[in-house]
């Protein structure tokens, strides 16, 4: 069996307090990465969070640092200001 996934999100990736948690982490985007799928990183709220996980091989971000949670009416502005950003 298998399932039509492409992509895992890592959640509470903005706890990450010290190099055990960056080891941890940089190990899970690998093994991710080893199973020929991409990673979502969740909660990346500030430019140094960001920073981190794209050192760390991640290949989406999630959270404020992008956007706040919208409503459907302001997603639909977001997404028209910002399309030569999105992929």
């Amino acid at each position: 069996m298998t399932l039509p996934v492409n992509s895992i999100q890592m959640s509470n990736t903005s706890a990450m307090k010290n190099n055990n948690d960056l080891t941890y982490t940089k190990a899970h985007i690998d093994f991710i990465h080893t199973l020929g799928m991409r990673v979502i990183a969740g909660g990346i709220d500030t430019k140094e969070q960001l920073e981190v996980m794209k050192d760390l091989g991640c290949d989406y971000i999630q959270g404020d640092i992008i956007a706040p949670p919208l409503d459907d009416e302001d997603l639909i502005r977001f997404i028209n200001e910002n399309s030569q950003y999105l992929q």
